[in-house]
């Protein structure tokens, strides 16, 4: 249940990954407590990122069904000798009510390489990587993804309220959203 199936490795190959997997969409880690692999499926998406497969493949959608939000890296995974190393959420959040757990989007996992609602320095405007002609090329649909709920898109915070975030280019959305980490502390 990586990417809930195993697109990677070609034809559908269902195979149960654990939350340690590398492979596995981050919502398999709940899957003791969910029961039930639907709750990661936002009735509203109409496409996501299909990676690993590379392209905009809709073949390929159906393996992805149950990947409709994205998590925010930040509260999953840190910086150690210059490598991304995966931990459990990271308890030095100081104000879990600013810290973005996860939110509706077209990525699975939010690892800031342009892909957040908020504008990276040297950049012009957010979600680069996901905008026609942006870093990837062009996605028509990605922005609409991420904000599919009338201009909305649904986000769950690290203290577990849920709040919509209006379609936006990102001068309005704050970098700590993210990162927990306010500018001089």
């Amino acid at each position: 249940m990586g990417l809930w199936d195993n697109a990677y490795e070609g034809p559908a190959v269902v195979r149960k990954f654990g939350p340690n997997d590398s492979m596995a969409y981050w919502g398999v880690a709940y899957e003791p407590y969910a029961k039930n692999k639907k709750i990661f499926r936002c009735p509203s998406t109409k496409r996501v990122d299909d990676w690993p497969e590379w392209g905009w493949g809709i073949k390929y959608q159906q393996y992805f069904k149950y990947c409709s939000y994205g998590l925010n890296a930040y509260i999953a995974s840190r910086e150690q000798s210059g490598k991304m190393h995966w931990v459990k959420i990271d308890h030095d959040f100081k104000k879990h009510e600013d810290v973005i757990a996860f939110q509706d989007h077209i990525e699975q996992l939010l690892d800031d390489n342009g892909d957040m609602f908020y504008i990276k320095p040297g950049a012009s405007i957010n979600l680069t990587q996901w905008r026609n002609g942006g870093t990837l090329g062009n996605f028509p649909d990605a922005i609409q993804e991420c904000f599919r709920h009338l201009g909305t898109s649904m986000t769950c915070w690290l203290d577990g309220h849920v709040s919509g975030i209006k379609e936006t280019k990102g001068e309005d959305v704050p970098a700590y959203w993210y990162t927990g980490v306010r500018s001089g502390g």
